[in-house]
């Protein structure tokens, strides 16, 4: 990870290693397939380009656009999908136990 640090203050962390065909999350909902960096200058986080291959319930998408974001806002798929198991599963066992109770 390369962290940024703006003249304003703010911080802009992104991943470096991210390589064409990796899964993301970007700024739009959805699982993404990374495209490129485009570098914007020294001293400024690069831009992303990426498409969606699945929407923000799993399902697949035929990618028809290509998509641009600060590479801030990206991460791996992966780790994000991997939390978002572990609070459904949490959900899952609250709605068991309520019914459990009625």
């Amino acid at each position: 990870m390369i962290t940024i640090k703006y003249d304003n203050g703010y911080e802009g962390t992104y991943d470096e290693t991210l390589k064409p065909g990796d899964m993301i999350t970007a700024y739009r909902k959805g699982y993404h397939e990374f495209i490129k960096f485009e570098d914007r200058g020294n001293k400024v986080v690069p831009l992303v380009h990426y498409k969606q291959i699945y929407n923000e319930n799993g399902k697949p998408c035929k990618p028809k656009i290509v998509f641009q974001c600060d590479a801030a806002y990206c991460r791996r798929a992966i780790d994000y999908i991997e939390k978002a198991i572990e609070k459904k599963t949490q959900e899952l066992k609250a709605l068991k136990e309520i019914l459990k109770k009625s």
